[in-house]
């Protein structure tokens, strides 16, 4: 199982299990510009370059996430991730 890394500036967080990075994204703590990266060698891709990792505000699934929060989160998908 891979480990994943999560870079915000100059500060990168990791390594993370696929589970953890799923769950900081569905509470809203990985932004858009954040930089992700899989493994610990190799390119940092934006978050909202990595297709079904974040969700569009306001979507039909990002809304259904807001009532199990309380406040509005985006939801993981991660099919692109496997």
């Amino acid at each position: 199982m891979s480990n994943w890394y999560i870079k915000r500036g100059t500060e990168t967080a990791g390594p993370l299990t696929q589970d953890r990075l799923k769950e900081l994204a569905a509470l809203g703590k990985i932004q858009e510009t954040d930089l992700i990266r899989e493994g610990e060698t190799g390119p940092f891709i934006a978050a909202n370059q990595i297709s079904g990792l974040l969700l569009e505000k306001g979507s039909e699934a990002g809304i259904a996430q807001q009532s199990q929060y309380g406040a509005p989160v985006k939801k993981v998908i991660m099919h692109s991730l496997n």
